[in-house]
């Protein structure tokens, strides 16, 4: 069973709870043309950190979020509609920038609807990237969910959260 910890709460509030997703690897792929309003709040707890972008426009909230269980992982997850029609595993990506992670999908069932997400190892490479990113971007098939530009504060505070949780050096 998982342990809700605060920031697991605040995240529940927001997208609902997700299990955990396969690990991927890296390419480098084009940032989004225009990138959405909106704002980013920050929550931490016991061995996690969040940042959650909030749309102005309504839409679903994207949270990233650094988090310790068997190992130190960094995941996105939505549970925008966009992603209604992409089945359980479908292939997709995380951008972190302009860099691509490829893994598999995992979905789950919420009180507030489906949440999708996608997990990764935490590493000193994908801190340098986090730190480096204007935007974030969860995409499966057609399917994608993009985050407005990050402020540099809260990317270098987020990244330096996640290489804290981790054990890692930060960029």
């Amino acid at each position: 069973m998982r342990r809700l910890t605060p920031i697991s709460v605040l995240i529940a509030a927001l997208l609902g709870c997700a299990p955990p997703a396969p690990q991927s690897g890296e390419e480098s792929i084009a940032a989004p043309a225009s990138l959405p309003s909106g704002r980013w709040l920050a929550a931490d707890g016991a061995g996690e950190s969040a940042l959650v972008f909030v749309p102005d426009d309504g839409g679903k909230e994207i949270a990233l979020i650094c988090s310790m269980g068997t190992e130190p992982t960094f995941r996105v997850e939505t549970g925008d509609e966009a992603f209604a029609a992409v089945p359980e595993a479908a292939a997709g990506a995380i951008l972190v920038g302009d860099v691509a992670i490829e893994g598999a999908l995992s979905r789950m069932a919420t009180e507030t609807g489906d949440l999708v997400q996608m997990r990764t190892a935490i590493s000193e490479t994908l801190l340098t990237h986090i730190r480096a990113a204007q935007s974030f971007r969860l995409n499966a098939g057609d399917a994608f969910v993009v985050t407005g530009t990050v402020p540099p504060t809260e990317r270098d505070g987020f990244a330096a959260r996640c290489a804290s949780i981790a054990g890692v050096a930060g960029p």
